[in-house]
């Protein structure tokens, strides 16, 4: 299928769903490969959107995600058309406000409950022994126990100081800044798992990128980063968000501030 470098005002303007299909590996091969997962099915909001007309649209990078998302904005009247926009990833369109990310932390906790549906509240994770039951190994099988993966996500990255200096080591996992959570101590951290070492050069400039990754929770780092943050002296709780990086398609050039008004309701 041709690569459509724009989709007309027309077609932005007729209220028909657009689908940006991702036909990149937003790190999830490695991830499958390495944990036995299967290859997702499709859902069923794949099955309703084939049953209406639809505009898709070819994406090979998380760059050309983003550039077309800029273009359907500048011809759509409003931003209320991105209730009608989906980025399909591993054959499971998802709805573009949940796809982009950024560092919202609404995003983020959002991100983190479907990981575990119990949780209405991310800030019940303050309270300890809300926090030990949370954290517990779920009973539903060996494998998910371990490790559980999301949808693919777009996010904010912006290396901690450590990263930059590399004071973790070359094959250590690459760590953010945190971004905290609402109003209270409770912050984020992703930790990307990067092998290339031309993809962790571009990864430490001190910059903001935005990246595509395959989100998943190991849940013995969960418990481990939320003790290590329980220092009596230390009100600050992290949570780790991770994702592996395998190819420089899943990094946009785009600068996230200015695109981020582009996007912002």
């Amino acid at each position: 299928m041709p690569r459509h470098p724009y989709l007309s005002k027309q077609a932005v303007q007729s209220g028909q769903n657009i689908v940006l299909r991702a036909n990149f590996d937003p790190g999830w091969e490695r991830l499958q490969r390495e944990n036995g997962f299967e290859v997702l099915p499709r859902s069923d909001l794949a099955k309703e959107l084939l049953q209406q007309p639809y505009a898709l649209v070819e994406c090979y990078s998380a760059n050309e995600i983003l550039q077309h998302a800029r273009n359907i904005k500048q011809r759509a009247e409003d931003l209320s058309v991105f209730d009608n926009v989906y980025v399909s990833a591993l054959h499971r369109p998802i709805p573009f406000d949940e796809y982009f990310v950024g560092m919202k932390s609404q995003g983020l906790s959002g991100i983190f409950n479907k990981f575990c549906t119990q949780i209405h509240d991310v800030q019940s994770l303050l309270n300890r022994e809300f926090a030990e039951n949370f954290l517990e190994r779920p009973e539903d099988g060996v494998e998910e126990r371990q490790l559980r993966a999301l949808h693919p996500a777009m996010f904010i990255f912006k290396p901690s100081q450590n990263t930059q200096n590399q004071v973790r080591g070359e094959n250590a996992l690459m760590i953010s800044s945190p971004t905290k959570y609402g109003q209270g101590d409770l912050e984020y951290i992703l930790a990307l798992d990067v092998k290339d070492p031309k993809i962790r050069e571009v990864l430490r400039s001190p910059y903001e990128k935005f990246l595509t990754i395959t989100p998943y929770i190991r849940w013995e780092k969960a418990q481990q980063s939320f003790d290590e943050s329980t220092d009596p002296n230390e009100t600050k709780k992290y949570l780790l968000i991770q994702g592996k990086v395998d190819h420089m398609s899943q990094i946009s050039n785009l600068k996230p501030r200015q695109t981020l008004e582009s996007f912002s309701r």
